[in-house]
């Protein structure tokens, strides 16, 4: 995962972004999103890394948005939802699902 250690410091600091994107892919800013003021943190789950297995505790409470292939945002959407994170939303070309039922399910 790429991208989330300058949001542990923020919420070690007591701060906390008001949303986090995800990408379940290649992403070209997660590695210096933090670089610039006012800009909206952005994470990487680079292909291959196995998403059942990571430490998302940096994201329990916050606003998430998930985007990728569509079988690695389904797993993120679920590994986020169990990390407790405050809303989940996941999108996928024109599908989009979120924890609150806001939008519509995957088909």
């Amino acid at each position: 995962m790429i991208g989330h250690q300058p949001i542990i410091k923020m919420r070690m600091s007591r701060k906390k972004p008001a949303s986090v994107f995800v990408w379940c892919g290649k992403s070209k800013t997660a590695r210096d999103w933090h670089r610039w003021v006012g800009s909206m943190p952005e994470v990487e789950i680079p292909e291959g890394e196995n998403i059942e297995a990571l430490d998302l505790r940096w994201a329990v409470g916050l606003t998430v948005m998930i985007s990728g292939e569509e079988s690695r945002v389904q797993k993120a959407f679920e590994q986020f939802m169990k990390a407790k994170a405050g809303w989940v939303i996941a999108s996928v070309g024109k599908r989009t699902i979120d924890s609150k039922g806001v939008f519509h399910a995957f088909n």
